[in-house]
């Protein structure tokens, strides 16, 4: 449901993305502020991948799920993290529209 959201996947890769991952709540969508902007972001320890997604993307994520009746909001606390090893809004492609 996420990559049919829009969010993007990336495989955890290094030392360092493993050790962000381990940071974010297994099961829910996080929120992420990274330099200054705001992102969400979903970690899958079971294939060793993280799915981020921007606002718009986890408004469509979230409607999917009030869909079927079930509450997604995001953990309200969200991770600060100053650089997230290639999964934030600025190292990401352009186009991935963060």
């Amino acid at each position: 449901m996420l990559q049919q959201a829009g969010f993007k996947t990336h495989t955890v890769a290094t030392a360092k993305q493993q050790q962000h991952m381990q940071t974010l709540p297994a099961g829910k969508v996080s929120l992420v502020k990274h330099n200054g902007k705001t992102f969400y972001a979903y970690p899958d320890t079971a294939h060793n991948q993280i799915y981020t997604g921007n606002r718009a993307q986890y408004q469509a994520y979230k409607q999917a799920h009030v869909q079927s009746g079930i509450n997604v909001d995001p953990d309200p606390h969200g991770v600060v993290i100053n650089e997230f090893n290639g999964w934030g809004p600025g190292p990401l492609a352009p186009t991935d529209g963060y």
